[in-house]
């Protein structure tokens, strides 16, 4: 039986995203590094960076993740250049709120509102090219439902 190039293709799909492990801990520190250096930062392997020394423990022993993309470089077709799938990206830990009121003005009137937020998980002053947002949201919604015979009728606005 012979496989075909398409049965192969197939098995060697890129990208690939998988669960990092303590094999990728030094190239995810000399990446880790390289980036604070362009900012002028210095790293700090016993506080601030310490995270990375040990990827299994620090991550997924304490429910986290942390995810490693594989990407091939490939030849354009047209050119022949010889391009790459490189991609960065940052994200910061974030707490969204939200709550919300209902008033009962009658039995057959409630006049409802809303507060929630969307806060972006992008560090500021990160080079990305994955994350497309550094908006933080704020969404106000309001509303009425009232009765008309056993059918309630509910309009909003955000």
């Amino acid at each position: 039986m012979s496989v075909s190039k398409t049965d192969d293709m197939k098995k060697n799909i890129w990208p690939k995203l998988r669960l990092a492990n303590n094999k990728d801990c030094e190239n995810i520190t000399d990446l880790v590094y390289g980036i604070l250096r362009e900012y002028d930062l210095e790293p700090d392997p016993e506080s601030t960076d310490a995270d990375i020394k040990d990827i299994e423990y620090t991550y997924f022993r304490r429910g986290g993740t942390f995810f490693v993309l594989e990407t091939e470089s490939f030849t354009a077709q047209g050119s022949g250049e010889v391009l790459t799938n490189d991609l960065t990206q940052e994200l910061k830990s974030v707490t969204n709120y939200g709550f919300g009121i209902d008033f009962f003005s009658s039995e057959s009137l409630i006049l409802s509102g809303s507060f929630v937020t969307d806060f972006t998980a992008r560090v500021p002053e990160t080079e990305t090219n994955h994350s497309v947002s550094t908006w933080n949201i704020y969404h106000i919604s309001g509303g009425t439902t009232f009765k008309i015979g056993n059918t309630d009728i509910v309009q909003s606005i955000e």
